[in-house]
Order: C-alpha cells, then sequence, then structure tokens
C-alpha cells in the first residue's frame, strides 16, 4: 500500500477540521429545544429556494441571460428602461427623486418629507413641521433615500425613536407617512410604443403572525409555527424585546412590521385580485411618469379597495426590482426561475425599443460610478 501524497493529507486533514469545527458548532445547539429548532429552521431554509442567496437564484439564469445579449446586441440594453432613471433602476434609484413625480399623481401619492444631511436638530425641527402641515401623528416610517430589501426602513413607534433612528442614520432621509392597510407588489411592464401596458405581476405582501394560546411565550409560538420556522432567526431578532411575552388564548399576534422578504414577509400570487379598473389604474401612472418597467409597492385598504385601482404607492423598484409573485413558496426553482428569466427577457425587449426610438445607454463609467455609489 503506497504512502498517501502529502497534497491528500493536506486535504484530509482540512476536511476533518471543517467537520469538527461544523460538529462543534451545531452539537451544542442540539443539546436543547430552542437549538434543535434553530438547525432545523436552517434545513428548512436549504429546502426553500425562496430563501437561498441571490447568487444560487441568479446564477442557473446566466446563460439564458448571455443568449439574450448576443440576440440584442448589447449588455447594456435593459438599463433604458424607465428613462427618467439614471441605468433604469440598476441600482441607487433615488426614492426622493420619484416621490416627488409621485407627488404630482395625488390619488396615489404618499406624504414624504426628504431630510437632508446636516445637524440634528435641524432634522428633527423639518419632521415636527412636516408631521404638523400633513396632520399627521406617530407611527411614521423613515427609510434611506437610495436603498433596496428593506435596509435602513424603520417604522418610528414615538419620538424618542425618531430621535435615535435620525442619529444613526445621518445619510439623506424620507420621512413618510405611515399608510394603514395591506400592501400588494405590482409589476408592471410597456414596450415604447405600445398603447397599454401589462400589469406582469400581482402579489400580496403578507407579513407573518402566530396566534397565541395562553401558555407559550412568543419565542417558543415562533419557534412552533411552520410558517415562521424557516425565517425564525430574523423573527426573533425583529421581536427581542417581547419574547417571553405570553399572548392570550387566540390572539392574532404580527411578528413582522416591513413588507420585505428578507425581513420576514411572505410573497404569495395575487392574481384573483386582477381586474380592467386595476391595469387601468397602474397604466395610467406609469404612463404620467413615464416609467415602463419595475414593481410598484403599494398599499391599500383592502383587496376590495385594490381591486378598484385605489392605492397609493409606498416605493418604486426599476430595473432589478423582481415580479413579488416569484416567491411564492408553492412555487420552486424551476417555475420561479422562468417567471425571473421572462421578466428580464422583457427588459432587453423594452430597452430595445428605446434603442430603436434613438436613445443610447449610460457610459460604462456612468453605469460603474452608479453601482459604487449605491454600494456606499
Amino acid at each position: 500500500m503506497e504512502d498517501a501524497s502529502p497534497r491528500s493529507l493536506l486535504i484530509s486533514g482540512g476536511l476533518l477540521i471543517l467537520g469538527m469545527a461544523l460538529l462543534a458548532r451545531v452539537v451544542p445547539q442540539l443539546l436543547t429545544w430552542k437549538g434543535r429548532r434553530l438547525v432545523l429552521a436552517r434545513l428548512r431554509r436549504l429546502g426553500r429556494w425562496e430563501f437561498w442567496p441571490i447568487w444560487a437564484i441568479y446564477g442557473p439564469l446566466a446563460p439564458g441571460f448571455l443568449a439574450l445579449m448576443v440576440r440584442y446586441g448589447s449588455v447594456r440594453l435593459p438599463t433604458l428602461v424607465n428613462a427618467p432613471i439614471p441605468g433604469g433602476g440598476l441600482a441607487g434609484e433615488s426614492k426622493a427623486e420619484i416621490g416627488a413625480e409621485l407627488d404630482l399623481v395625488s390619488e396615489h401619492a404618499i406624504a414624504t418629507v426628504v431630510l437632508e444631511v446636516g445637524e440634528q436638530q435641524a432634522r428633527l425641527a423639518s419632521v415636527e413641521k412636516f408631521m404638523s402641515t400633513a396632520s399627521l401623528g406617530y407611527p411614521i416610517v423613515l427609510k434611506p433615500d437610495v436603498g433596496e430589501r428593506g435596509r435602513g426602513v424603520s417604522i418610528v413607534p414615538d419620538a424618542e425613536a425618531l430621535e435615535r433612528y435620525l442619529a444613526e442614520n445621518e445619510g439623506l432621509t424620507l420621512a413618510q407617512a405611515y399608510v394603514p392597510g395591506e400592501e400588494f407588489g405590482l409589476f408592471y411592464v410597456r414596450v415604447p410604443g405600445e398603447e397599454q401596458g401589462e400589469l406582469f405581476s400581482v402579489a400580496r405582501k403578507t407579513p407573518r403572525h402566530v396566534v397565541g394560546n395562553g401558555e407559550d411565550n412568543l419565542e417558543r409560538l415562533i419557534l412552533l409555527d411552520p410558517i415562521c420556522l424557516p425565517m425564525a432567526k430574523t423573527l426573533l431578532k425583529l421581536n427581542d424585546s417581547r419574547l417571553e411575552w405570553i399572548p392570550s388564548q387566540g390572539e392574532h399576534v404580527p411578528v413582522t412590521e416591513l413588507a420585505t422578504h428578507s425581513l420576514g414577509c411572505r410573497f404569495l400570487v395575487g392574481e384573483d385580485l386582477r381586474t380592467p379598473a386595476l391595469e387601468t389604474a397602474v397604466d395610467r401612472l406609469s404612463l404620467r411618469l413615464a416609467l415602463d418597467f419595475g414593481r410598484y409597492d403599494v398599499r391599500s385598504p383592502d383587496e376590495s379597495a385594490l381591486r378598484r385601482g385605489e392605492f397609493q404607492v409606498v416605493e418604486f423598484n426599476g430595473l432589478t426590482g423582481e415580479a413579488a409573485h416569484m416567491y411564492d413558496p408553492r412555487y420552486g426553482p424551476i417555475r420561479g426561475r422562468r417567471i425571473l428569466f421572462e421578466q428580464w427577457r422583457r427588459a432587453f425587449e423594452v430597452g430595445a425599443g428605446h434603442r430603436t426610438a434613438g436613445r443610447k445607454p449610460l457610459a460604462w463609467s456612468k453605469l460603474a460610478r452608479l453601482v459604487w455609489t449605491s454600494r456606499g
């Protein structure tokens, strides 16, 4: 029997160390009920594609994207969508700029004020003046001017929380009226030259909740709930100040505030909400804003109101926004990626329409600066 080579010994040693490190991390968790539930939560997440990292979702679509680039003869073509937004919403969309345009469509706008970078007392005074002028009380919503996937968004319940948020977030910030009701994702596409656009996706954004039994505290209820379990780590962190609280029998307890998938909200197919009135309202809004590709995150008093085309726009996500219904847990990775690829195929189609009309994509240097600034 030949002696093992130094290379094979190195590989074997590395695998042994890795295995021991994993065991050292996992075994202690398996000794407690909470630890075992959190291990199960991780396993459930691995089996559910909607929880996979971005590279795992988009990676298998790379050959299809390459084929689209070859077919249309351009890599940057999709960045021509949404003429008013530099790069079409590839990165760095200014919520303030889009919001200023939305203010011109009062039936769909939400009262908002932009807090410039500066001394905190001046920013606090701006918020107080805004709330007084708009006759608003708490809660209000605060969010960074540039951001995605719910980063930095907070529903602020009182003046103390407002001061704390502004102290921790010194960049350009939006303060916005909190709109009660239900939230939905409406993805819109219109190829230049077409008389009417298409409501490509309608999705419910359903915050997660648990139901009290009068015995278990909130932590245990989250860990026991099969819908909450895959996001248990996030949900426990979001509710860390009240985990010992025991809800009463039958009490409905929301455990998420923001309608963001990465923060625990579920996205579900909402095709039954589609009506001619809703399609007309979204098309009319998009034409007035000169937006032709992306997702409106909207709030409406209830589903009946949405069907009538009554909604207010929380924000608009351009080129890199996603048709939210693709993350419905009833869909697997194959069907979900089909939706995602069709969305990007339409982006190339819209971009081609703009190119035919004479528009040109941003230069590579400007696109790179846009992405870099957004990451910062």
